[in-house]
């Protein structure tokens, strides 16, 4: 699952995504809300739940940051272990040792998504 506000990011991290070979499918939303709403709806079937999340940390309307507060209301409920990462073109020390910080985020990539950083990140979910 990817989360940005940014089509385009989406887009390449979807192509990304599928070119590894690892993942059978991606969705994208441009919302963090879409993205809880989707996972929420999810619940009751693991199968379709993410193993990983990227998720951009400056958006619109709810931060990433916010998402991962929400998002971790939500693990109580899910039957899966399901990773988060964050995505951002924000260069501040402080957001990588922000997210460092938050149980259940495996790491912190800069834009673009690269073959490399994903296969990485896969490493990191098993």
């Amino acid at each position: 699952m990817v989360i940005d506000d940014d089509e385009i990011n989406n887009f390449l991290c979807s192509r990304v995504i599928m070119n590894s070979g690892i993942a059978s499918g991606v969705d994208t939303y441009l919302t963090a809300n879409e993205a809880l709403d989707s996972i929420s709806d999810s619940i009751g079937s693991p199968e379709l739940l993410p193993t990983l999340i990227l998720v951009d940390i400056n958006m619109p309307i709810m931060s990433g940051w916010d998402f991962l507060e929400r998002f971790s209301e939500l693990t109580s409920k899910v039957n899966k272990a399901i990773r988060v990462a964050i995505l951002s073109s924000s260069v501040y020390q402080k957001d990588k040792e922000k997210a460092e910080s938050i149980p259940g985020v495996i790491g912190y990539v800069s834009k673009p998504l690269t073959a490399e950083n994903f296969k990485e990140l896969v490493e990191r979910t098993r």
